[in-house]
């Protein structure tokens, strides 16, 4: 039986060496399709397309338009 391949988007577990497990960036061009197993830190998800946040709202950073739009495109292509 072959082992199941897991990838691991914005994800720190590398260091670990888990066999069958790939890591990306989340806007990293790659098809989902080929894996059995996605694991997604969502907390982190943001930092990817943005250094600084220029405004606020509620208290969370807001991505500028341009990095709301290309988040959305990387959904799209995920």
């Amino acid at each position: 039986m072959e082992k199941k391949k897991i990838v691991g988007l914005n994800t720190y577990f590398k260091s670990l060496e888990y066999e069958n497990f790939d890591e990306y960036e989340f806007s990293a061009r790659i098809s989902l399709l080929d894996y059995d197993a996605v694991v997604i830190n969502a907390e982190y998800l943001i930092t990817c397309y943005s250094t600084s946040y220029d405004s606020s709202y509620q208290n969370k950073p807001c991505l500028s338009d341009y990095n709301s739009a290309q988040i959305v495109e990387d959904f799209k292509k995920n």
